[in-house]
């Protein structure tokens, strides 16, 4: 009898302990990186005993919110968020090494973030980011919790809000789909896609109830805390177009937090002046703040502590409701797509059934089928069916492309001119076969011309045939010694096909043949100097192997190019010959900040003397930096490159990546015999940056024989292998 009677009593006191005390509500306002606070709200609460009954989350606080009742401990969440690779989550896109091959050519060649879509008209996204890396990061806080009916099931109950953008009120998510629920909650206008849920479009709540302490229903709990971060900044400045609007944002905010607070009776407002919308990473920082302005209201918050015995009872209520996910996916569902994407993506996605979930392989796996352009985003869900336990991949195409439209903008002192160039390239997916291109591009400025290549898959997707049509034409400054005695316009104008193997990411090799008509003129200078004209027949080999991390500015991975041209007939030429080119960058990382570079080119031509049209070129930025543009020029070449690169700061998210300090030495050489080989050294350094425009740099470089240049650019560097 005696155990019987003592678990009878603890039973007795459980349940006396869990229904006396009074039951604490806990609100959570938005506030961008300002609502990291929450988490030392929460740590403090939890230190000193202080229970909550209640949740209710807006934005980051829905979040921050989110997460705690799922049972994460504020500690866990502090260690959450600290761990979050916040590059990764507003990059805007796959990252480029999970980007498919021609998808990176894409990136690289027209580095403009932003592409339009040219689907059902001319159309651009619905957001800066797609949310595809959001999404992953809040499915895996809401997978364990799937499939409940209503987040009153969680271990803390929940509510967060969102917006409906079309009647204009304010929407409360209780029940359904956790991970979307967040993902609505934190849809800002113009920065992430709206949510279409239950008939609804919903995006971030703090536009009508920033601090949600009205949606706390009085009759479950006696009194209701509310954390304000939404503090309008005195020191942040107004100097940048999103700091502007996040301040707009939160001018606008303001009264309907004021109304809200009313619902409150204790309001916690953590010090975050000073503390940017995107200050994600001084997460640890930010959530020290919460901590101070939960101490300050020491007094009043402890008339809510718990005893020993009582917390203990609060704690064990949340452990017993808590939930894991442990199990290997018997089957993969996708939804959101035609039957025949549906067939394809769970077949690439087959790897996973049966085997124990790997998250970090899962997450990228999910954002390489993104890396095609075809998806804007990938959430995943626990399900069943027939009994089985497995996962549901709602998947969201994107409703505005392909077709799509990129861009690149050069802007340039290389030469004693400024030049400016603007290129588009559009390319139309599935014409004529699954998995078939056509691409048409067009450059105005420096270089002026026009292009179409249709890639053609043959077997599968690894074999394909491409044939190509282009003309263009551009200046080439000429050089005699140290001087510039003419400038050269250089049209081509030919047609061409490959055939090549590729693989899905990194490599493609092409076998080609090309014929077309060239001509070389004297626009400005010496009229003696060597001009051509006439036609171009020849057959080609190029290989591309490409594993950089990044396509603006690698800290990582290796990209070369390597190609071999044998011409039966060109201009002036007295016998057929050939032309051998390659390069490569090599960046290795050394440590969290730092990486070193190597850069490398070396070519050579043979079994014949070129025309001087076709010489080999040295000279200019990251090949010879303290010399002209091409100022080197004959039969063959020999370059390399030491540099070193240091991450200083960072553009505002989605605006742009990090800021690097760069140093780097150069040595090489043009000539036409290796014993006449004459090595030339450049030293330089400057700022290099990656922008949604494309690359920037500025550098000063100086050398032996060469003049201290000082070179500013917005377009590609680094690779300059044809």
């Amino acid at each position: 009898m005696k155990p019987l009677f003592v678990g009878l009593l603890l039973i007795t006191t459980s349940f006396a302990h869990s229904n006396d005390r009074p039951k604490v509500g806990l609100a959570l306002g938005g506030g961008s990186a300002r609502g990291i606070a929450h988490v030392g709200v929460l740590e403090w609460l939890e230190e000193n005993q202080i229970p909550v009954d209640f949740v209710a989350g807006t934005s980051m606080g829905g979040l921050v919110g989110g997460s705690f009742a799922t049972g994460m401990s504020g500690g866990e969440i502090r260690t959450f968020l600290r761990e979050t690779d916040w590059g990764l989550v507003f990059l805007g896109e796959a990252p480029y090494g999970l980007k498919s091959f021609r998808r990176k050519e894409d990136r690289r060649e027209f580095p403009v973030k932003l592409a339009i879509g040219l689907r059902g008209g001319v159309k651009f996204p619905s957001g800066l980011d797609p949310a595809h890396q959001i999404g992953l990061l809040l499915s895996r806080i809401a997978l364990p919790y799937s499939e409940l009916s209503d987040f009153d099931q969680l271990p803390t109950p929940f509510r967060c809000v969102a917006t409906d953008m079309q009647s204009a009120e304010a929407v409360v998510l209780a029940d359904g789909s956790l991970s979307q629920a967040l993902l609505a909650t934190m849809a800002i206008p113009g920065v992430f896609p709206p949510v279409r849920r239950d008939g609804r479009v919903l995006s971030d709540g703090g536009l009508l109830d920033n601090v949600p302490a009205d949606v706390i229903p009085r009759e479950r709990v006696d009194i209701v805390i509310a954390v304000d971060v939404g503090a309008i900044s005195e020191t942040e400045t107004l100097d940048s177009a999103l700091t502007a609007a996040s301040q707009a944002i939160d001018v606008m905010m303001a009264a309907s937090t004021r109304r809200a607070l009313e619902s409150a009776d204790i309001v916690i407002a953590p010090d975050v002046r000073g503390v940017g919308s995107f200050d994600w990473r001084r997460s640890d920082a930010i959530a020290d703040l919460g901590r101070v302005a939960a101490e300050a209201h020491r007094d009043a918050l402890e008339a809510y502590r718990l005893d020993d015995a009582e917390w203990a009872v609060y704690q064990k209520s949340r452990r017993s409701k808590k939930r894991s996910y442990n199990q290997s996916p018997a089957f993969v569902e996708v939804s959101g797509v035609d039957d025949l994407q549906k067939e394809q993506i769970e077949k690439r996605l087959s790897p996973f059934v049966g085997m124990p979930l790997d998250l970090p392989e899962w997450h990228d796996e999910l954002t390489a089928i993104t890396g095609t352009e075809r998806f804007e985003s990938l959430r995943y869900e626990e399900t069943e069916m027939d009994g089985a336990q497995g996962l549901l991949v709602p998947t969201k195409e994107k409703n505005y492309a392909p077709p799509f439209l990129r861009f690149n903008i050069g802007i340039s002192n290389e030469t004693d001119d400024v030049d400016f160039n603007f290129g588009a390239r559009l390319a139309a997916l599935d014409v004529g076969k699954t998995g078939a291109e056509l691409r048409f591009q067009g450059d105005i400025g420096a270089r002026l011309g026009v292009g179409a290549e249709y890639y053609y898959p043959l077997i599968g997707r690894a074999l394909f045939v491409a044939p190509r049509a282009f003309t263009f034409r551009e200046y080439v400054s000429e050089f005699e010694g140290d001087d510039l005695i003419a400038s050269r316009r250089d049209r081509r104008a030919a047609v061409g096909i490959d055939l090549g193997v590729a693989t899905p990411r990194n490599a493609e090799l092409r076998l080609g043949y090309q014929i077309g008509d060239v001509e070389s003129s004297i626009r400005v200078g010496d009229p003696g100097l060597p001009q051509s004209e006439g036609r171009e027949e020849f057959f080609r080999a190029r290989f591309v192997y490409d594993g950089h991390n990044a396509a603006l500015i690698p800290t990582r991975g290796l990209r070369t190019v390597a190609s071999i041209e044998w011409y039966e007939d060109a201009p002036e030429a007295e016998r057929t010959f050939g032309l051998g080119l390659v390069g490569f960058s090599a960046f290795v990382p050394r440590g969290a900040r730092d990486s070193i570079y190597f850069l490398g080119r070396a070519g050579a031509s043979f079994g014949g003397s070129p025309p001087s049209f076709y010489d080999l070129n040295l000279g200019g930025p990251f090949q010879l930096s303290s010399f002209a543009l091409d100022e080197f020029r004959g039969d063959n070449l020999l370059y390399g490159g030491l540099g070193y690169l240091r991450e200083v700061s960072r553009l505002p998210d989605i605006l742009g990546g990090p800021v690097y300090l760069t140093g780097l030495v150069e040595a090489g050489s043009v000539f036409d015999d290796i014993n006449d080989a004459e090595y030339r050294v450049s030293v330089g350094g400057g700022l290099l940056l990656s922008s949604a425009i494309g690359p920037m740099y500025a550098i000063v470089s100086g050398g032996t024989g060469g003049d201290v240049k000082f070179y500013f650019t917005i377009g590609r560097f680094f690779d300059r292998t044809r």
